[in-house]
């Protein structure tokens, strides 16, 4: 479980920051672990991010059926059909 720290501001949460790499993810398609880190902290956020808590993030939203990796390890947002069978 993920458990929201009370002197955290709201952008400092792995929440916000699954929100931001999904909506980029959808919006852009399939990329690298390292190059969504790049992407994400650079010209989205324009701050530094810790790895870890980025990782964090992205294990989240695999772990809510979110995101999928490719057989060449890219990162991507699917949906699933009616039958719950994945859709790239």
């Amino acid at each position: 479980m993920i458990l929201l720290d009370r002197n955290n501001q709201p952008k400092n949460t792995v929440y916000y920051l699954s929100a931001v790499i999904y909506g980029y993810l959808k919006k852009s398609g399939s990329t690298g672990l390292i190059d969504l880190y790049k992407k994400i902290s650079n010209e989205v956020l324009k701050r530094k991010l810790n790895f870890e808590f980025f990782s964090l993030a992205v294990d989240f939203l695999f772990l809510i059926d979110k995101v999928d990796v490719n057989n060449k390890g890219d990162i991507y947002v699917y949906k699933k059909d009616k039958d719950n069978k994945k859709q790239e």
